[in-house]
């Protein structure tokens, strides 16, 4: 009998093998019959094994390097990210940061789908 091709998510580096290998936390296969994992980019990350596809940092934190199983961190005071962020940015000055309800960081004068800002000499925001 012939042997199964690794579904997405699984490899198997050798020939003739009757199992195959998650890939590991941190990493992916997108497509079958891999003989490898790929590391999840910057901005991203995957905490769970045998997954074929990274998940993209969420706004408000940071994904700094390749191969992650977690965010990096949570931005501080002072900074932002928007999804997807290898790294926080400083907040302009005199412009605080909004939180929608669900997380999203906004910035004054740039709309980008619900992201707005408003002048505030006062920090809003999860991360005080």
């Amino acid at each position: 009998a012939a042997a199964e091709l690794c579904a997405s998510g699984t490899y198997q580096p050798n020939s003739k093998q009757a199992s195959c290998i998650d890939a590991p936390a941190g990493n992916y296969v997108a497509k079958t019959g891999a003989t490898g994992y790929t590391a999840c980019a910057t901005g991203s990350y995957q905490p769970t094994a045998g997954q074929e596809s990274c998940l993209e940092c969420p706004a408000g934190s940071y994904c700094a390097g390749t191969g992650l199983s977690a965010v990096s961190g949570q931005c501080s005071a002072g900074t932002f990210s928007f999804a997807g962020a290898s790294a926080c940015s400083t907040c302009p000055e005199h412009i605080n940061i909004i939180i929608t309800s669900t997380y999203d960081f906004i910035l004054k004068d740039i709309c980008l789908f619900t992201h707005f800002c408003i002048w505030s000499s006062k920090v809003h925001g999860i991360n005080m």
